[in-house]
């Protein structure tokens, strides 16, 4: 009965050597499968600084073309004209018209009297 006993002994080792190695294995899977998160967490980081350094870059392109855009709006407001100073020069474009016997003979040309221009020439002459 003793070499039942001994086996039986034995063999409750061997459950136990068992039993040991599966919670072993099932520590080292979790590390494995967390290593592999970890490399997904990595993969994640990868992209999430690819898509910074992306944004970064279309806030340097937006810091560039902004100026541009606003100094364009500013141009054109400026080249816009109020309906009453349109209304204006179409009257005196009619009168020069009138005046010079032309009666828009040139009417694809606009006309743009250029002040400054003129007052040059005053100066000079």
């Amino acid at each position: 009965m003793k070499d039942v006993y001994e086996v039986l002994q034995q063999k409750e080792a061997a459950v136990a050597i068992v039993h040991h190695e599966i919670q072993s294995l099932k520590l080292v899977s979790s590390l494995l499968s967390d290593e592999l998160a970890l490399t997904d967490a990595c993969e994640l980081l990868r992209q999430k600084e690819a898509d910074v350094a992306r944004v970064r870059h279309e806030i340097e392109s937006l810091k560039i073309v902004a100026p541009l855009l606003s100094e364009e709006v500013a141009f054109d407001e400026l080249t816009k004209m109020p309906a009453d100073s349109a209304a204006e020069e179409a009257r005196d474009s009619d009168d020069r018209s009138k005046a010079t016997g032309t009666d828009s003979l040139f009417a694809s040309v606009i006309a743009n009297p250029r002040p400054a221009f003129w007052k040059l020439l005053k100066r000079k002459t």
